[in-house]
């Protein structure tokens, strides 16, 4: 009973980081980048990176809970920096991440249904379902906010959605961190099991 109530706490533990960092990452990558380069790429390489936090929270215990639970925490965070910022949840800077959220999540829940049966967890094939993974949110993402009459971001001087126009940055950002996401978990998990064993 100890041992399971253990485990319980590093679980809770590990999607509270994994969750927190997500929601931080939203938060403050924006001004981070920006300073860094000098164009509105922000969105499309939080759209790879995400599946950094997906892919984490999944492959610690493989189940579809804990990536409600961070999507959750990452969508609090959102609620609180826009509050912060002054603004109404119906602002498009509110909207269109969470709308990111929920589209990235839908796909990797998608994948985690019809395409890890037989594929082991560290494999280089993860990082290409990272990559394909990120290109499908990112082409998608400019319909979904279409179809939802959301205001479209285009890249200057064309008629471009900017996730379309940096796609491929979506998908370099996927094919690192999908990988990633599932060596963070591997770790900590090994972690918890010596720690657990202890007790």
């Amino acid at each position: 009973m100890k041992t399971n109530y253990t485990s319980n706490l590093f679980q809770l533990f590990f999607l509270l980081v994994i969750g927190c960092l997500w929601g931080l990452a939203e938060f403050s990558a924006g001004t981070f980048i920006k300073n860094m380069y000098p164009g509105n790429i922000t969105g499309s390489l939080l759209i790879g990176f995400s599946f950094f936090f997906l892919s984490a929270a999944y492959f610690f215990n493989r189940k579809n809970s804990s990536i409600f639970f961070v999507l959750g925490l990452s969508i609090l965070f959102k609620i609180l920096a826009t509050f912060i910022s002054g603004k109404p949840l119906t602002d498009p800077l509110f909207i269109n991440p969470v709308l990111s959220f929920l589209l990235a999540t839908t796909l990797f829940l998608g994948y985690v249904k019809f395409g890890t049966e037989n594929s082991p967890d560290l494999k280089l094939s993860s990082s290409f379902a990272g990559a394909a993974l990120a290109t499908l949110t990112a082409f998608i993402f400019p319909l979904l906010s279409m179809a939802c009459s959301l205001p479209q971001c285009y890249r200057p001087g064309t008629n471009i959605p900017l996730s379309i126009a940096y796609l491929h940055l979506s998908a370099i950002a996927g094919f690192i961190s999908f990988p990633a996401g599932i060596l963070m978990s591997t770790g900590f998990k090994s972690l918890a099991i010596k720690l657990v064993s202890r007790h």
